[in-house]
């Protein structure tokens, strides 16, 4: 019993959430460009070049082309 609530205190028990990547999804509105959503939805610290990839990769698009009401799962960090 104290096992596992010394696990729980400690976030043992999180360690999948941990290890999986999370996603948010977001539809793309009028106006949006891949790199205003990675500026937008990823790490400010990280170089916007790297976070469109990220997303195109995700996604597995062919190219930058977004289009108004496609979806897009963006990964949380």
């Amino acid at each position: 019993m104290v096992c596992t609530f010394a696990n729980t205190v400690l976030g043992f028990n999180n360690a999948v959430a941990l290890t999986e990547q999370q996603y948010i999804e977001i539809t793309v509105e009028p106006g949006d460009s891949l790199w205003t959503i990675a500026k937008t939805h990823m790490s400010d610290d990280m170089d916007p070049r790297k976070a469109v990839r990220i997303i195109m990769d995700e996604n597995d698009m062919p190219d930058c082309q977004v289009y108004v009401g496609q979806t897009l799962s963006i990964p949380v960090e």
